[in-house]
């Protein structure tokens, strides 16, 4: 799992992280997204989850973490 606190705006936080479903070894990772606008109190899942795009049948049977890159001027972004 990986946090990012947007330095434009402290509220907005984003977690992201990887999920296997132990018991379907055939099913696709997934990587859930959440994020908050009031600092936590309360979460969204987004509607972005890195694998929805994929082609059919397309197979994901490992890769990394999901992280978060920002600067202090520039909004967290996902580029891996």
């Amino acid at each position: 799992m990986h946090a990012a606190i947007n330095p434009r705006d402290s509220n907005n936080i984003i977690i992201a992280g990887m999920v296997l479903d132990a018991e379907a070894l055939l099913a696709p990772l997934s990587f859930p997204i959440y994020y908050t606008k009031d600092f936590g109190n309360t979460w969204e899942l987004s509607e972005f989850n890195g694998v929805n795009d994929l082609e059919p049948l397309t197979f994901i049977l490992g890769g990394g973490d999901p992280y978060w890159l920002s600067t202090r001027t520039a909004p967290p972004t996902c580029p891996g």
